[in-house]
């Protein structure tokens, strides 16, 4: 049996484990995700602002406090990074994150490294087709 057969049946067997109630007491399952990993960043100016916005429950009021903060002229890269994988990562509205990385690449301060790793990470962020030519059309400027 090559390891990708035996990769599925392990996953197959612990799911189903999982779905009847049979997991064994002091067994840990373990599965590979396709979320994005953690990375450690050091702390900005707005950081704590992030972390705030980050907090916030509904989708909409998340993304206005996110743009607030990506429309800071002296927002370092370092934030305008912890912002750009907040948006990866988040499970909120693709239009309200889309709107949210537009500011971040409207302001002037926005550098190439964040420009790209928008342009890397838009299919993360915009689940439209509508809301990823919106970033196209604005790291095209």
């Amino acid at each position: 049996m090559n390891a990708t057969v035996k990769a599925v049946l392990s996953r197959s067997l612990a799911v189903g484990l999982i779905a009847s109630g049979l997991g064994l007491p002091g067994c840990i399952i373990v599965s590979k995700s396709e979320e994005a990993p953690s990375v450690a960043l050091p702390e900005g100016k707005y950081t704590g602002a992030i972390r705030a916005a980050q907090a916030i429950s509904f989708s909409q009021e998340r993304s206005d406090a996110l743009k607030m903060v990506a429309a800071k002229p002296d927002l370092e890269e370092v934030d305008q990074h912890r912002i750009v994988y907040l948006l990866r990562r988040d499970t909120g509205y693709s239009t309200a994150k889309t709107d949210v990385a537009l500011a971040l690449i409207e302001n002037p301060g926005c550098t190439t490294a964040t420009r790209s790793m928008i342009g890397s990470y838009t299919k993360d962020i915009a689940s439209f087709s509508s809301d990823r030519s919106r970033l196209a059309a604005a790291l095209a400027k």
